[in-house]
């Protein structure tokens, strides 16, 4: 992509603004921070229904009592819900959110 003069021009500008509106550094360490926290909350609610399933046949130790991975969605769909994929959803989301942060702030600044 070739940057016009215009486009960098225009980049500068609301560089300015946000340094005299917002205060400057702050507000964008901030705002890229909070990109970073959504980024690892979304992974974690995205992933808790694979660590459900993944825990439940960790558990279940040498009795064998599933098949698999598709037998033990359906076994948990069947006698407690869809919801109890979700379970820990909150936790879960807060803890791999806060590290996702760190991570991907001390990743973008090396």
């Amino acid at each position: 992509m070739v940057v016009t003069h215009h486009r960098a021009r225009r980049g500068v500008m609301m560089r300015r603004f946000w340094r005299l509106r917002w205060g400057g550094v702050a507000l964008t360490a901030a705002w890229q921070q909070l990109k970073r926290l959504r980024g690892g909350a979304l992974t974690g609610a995205i992933t808790t229904p694979l660590d459900v399933i993944k825990t439940r046949l960790l558990v279940q130790g040498a009795a064998n009592q599933y098949r698999g991975i598709f037998d033990r969605v359906q076994t948990i769909i069947r006698e407690e819900g869809s919801s109890a994929l979700l379970r820990g959803i909150q936790p879960r989301v807060l803890w791999i959110g806060i590290g996702g942060s760190i991570f991907f702030g001390v990743l973008e600044s090396t």
